[in-house]
């Protein structure tokens, strides 16, 4: 077959066809607008389709809009109570919510507004409440250790509250503290929330519920937070000698187990039991007063009522921990009479029987004591004529560490003693010399007698002797006096075979 039979299909072959050749292109369809101008037909359709687009989308961004402002309608946006400095925290909290329209726009109908709810949930839901336990009067009563802090809570009027028993409810006490506001009335007004129901009462209300007055702008019993702390050289004395002030370790048996007694009901701790600070430390120096006055009377008692107002109001405001639940619940169950709730729900309020430490008696240090006299030494002088005859006995009754602080004090005096034994020596040396060097005739100036240890003691404003004879269970003859030397040896170096040897004998520390 030829190349030649196939010529006719070529232009099929490679341009496609021949029938589409003389195609003429659509013409654009054109109108004439109601200006008189022609336009593109399709261009308008385009336009109108990109502006419904448009239209739809705004549509769709509003419904959305509307839809996120009804599920947040409420909860806007807020800062976070917990965090918040606390000097605007206190502020907010001194206001009266109460004064205000209640906040009909908010879910829990449990809070009146918006700030409430957020108080509850930011701070309040996860505080911890103050542990309080009431104490087993009878059992403390039937123990001779206690006699005397009972003594002194009795002069205060603490007993009623110490025996005050009450299962308290969690949730509510929580929100109480949540919606509390505090009136400025001579009355003090308190207003809250318990559950929807808006409560309120004041301090003579509360009073009457713990069984106490509260006597207005007239005072009843003592108050402490208004003192300045006490000077700290005067709150020495309610501390061991030798141990750190402001710790529940060093304070005397008697002030250790009043604090526990005040940390149970009128002073709960929220947080570091081993600290004494804040209002505590004025309510232990009130009961070191109570218990050194000579003549007891109603001067003794404490505001119950006037130290439980402080300590809530400083809570509320400094958002510390929660106190006085039990007693709150009290108030609570007395002022919405409508309240519902179950008694499993009840946290416990159980009982205390408190106990004291074995061989470690419970006894007030008198002010002329032996110890309070050493105490005193650092801010007076203490003349040793006020020691008292039975001073065998109370060094008999130091603990190991204050004994060992005596015995330390007896060595700086006896090497005090050898040390101005040994300035005489240098002066008659000083003197024979001068003798010699100056060619005086006669004899050199003779060597005084020293003075005996006690002879020496006897300027001395305490008896270091009769402390050293009672610490070392015999007679002090005092330490041994620097070797005699000759007037013609001033050049030797004067060692007398002493050095490095201690000043005191060892002391026997055994406990009676």
């Amino acid at each position: 077959m030829s190349l030649s039979s196939f010529a006719p299909f070529y232009p099929l072959a490679f341009t496609g066809g021949s029938s589409h050749g003389n195609k003429k292109p659509r013409g654009r369809p054109f109108i004439i607008d109601e200006y008189g101008n022609m336009t593109d037909k399709s261009a308008i359709r385009d336009h109108e389709r990109d502006a419904a687009r448009e239209e739809a989308r705004e549509k769709e961004m509003e419904r959305r809009r509307k839809a996120a402002a009804r599920k947040h309608k409420g909860k806007q946006p807020r800062v976070n109570y917990r965090t918040m400095i606390l000097s605007e925290y206190s502020a907010m909290r001194q206001r009266n919510w109460f004064d205000q329209p209640r906040d009909e726009d908010i879910e829990n109908r449990h809070f009146w507004c918006k700030e409430q709810l957020g108080i509850y949930e930011d701070v309040y839901s996860k505080m911890n409440i103050r542990p309080m336990r009431p104490l087993d009067m009878n059992h403390l009563r039937s123990k001779k250790e206690f006699e005397v802090p009972l003594a002194i809570t009795e002069r205060m009027g603490l007993h009623h509250l110490m025996a005050i028993q009450c299962d308290y409810h969690e949730y509510y006490v929580q929100q109480f503290y949540s919606t509390l506001a505090f009136r400025s009335d001579p009355n003090i007004t308190m207003t809250w929330l318990t559950g929807e129901e808006e409560c309120e009462a004041n301090f003579h209300d509360f009073a009457r519920t713990l069984g106490y007055a509260f006597p207005g702008s007239d005072g009843a019993g003592q108050t402490v937070h208004n003192l300045e702390h006490p000077d700290e050289r005067v709150f020495n004395d309610l501390f061991e000698a030798g141990q750190p002030i402001n710790l529940t370790a060093g304070l005397l048996p008697l002030y250790g187990e009043l604090v526990k007694f005040f940390r149970m009901n009128i002073a709960p701790s929220g947080g570091n039991n081993d600290a004494i600070r804040a209002s505590l430390i004025n309510l232990l120096y009130f009961a070191y007063e109570v218990a050194n006055d000579p003549n007891p009377g109603p001067h003794n008692k404490l505001d119950v009522m006037d130290y439980i107002y402080r300590e809530m109001f400083d809570a509320m405001v400094c958002r510390t921990t929660i106190p006085y639940a039990p007693y709150i619940w009290m108030l609570i169950k007395n002022t919405a009479l409508d309240l519902n709730f179950r008694n499993r729900d009840l946290i416990a309020h159980e009982l205390k029987k408190p106990y004291a430490p074995r061989n470690k008696p419970i006894a007030p240090i008198a002010r002329d004591s032996f110890m309070a006299d050493a105490r005193a030494s650092s801010h007076g002088r203490t003349s040793a004529q006020n020691l008292k005859p039975s001073l065998a006995k109370e060094v008999k009754q130091l603990n190991w560490f204050q004994k060992y602080l005596l015995c330390m004090n007896v060595d700086i005096r006896n090497e005090q003693y050898r040390a101005h034994n040994e300035r005489r020596d240098i002066l008659h040396n000083q003197e024979v010399l001068i003798h010699h060097v100056t060619k005086h005739r006669g004899n050199p100036p003779a060597k005084k007698r020293a003075p005996s240890y006690q002879e020496w003691n006897n300027n001395s404003e305490i008896d270091w002797s009769e402390i050293e004879k009672q610490l070392k269970g015999s007679v002090a003859e005092g330490p041994s006096q620097p070797a005699q030397e000759d007037d013609e040896d001033d050049e030797d170096d004067g060692d007398d075979g002493n050095d490095g040897q201690d000043s005191g004998d060892s002391y026997n520390f055994d406990s009676e």
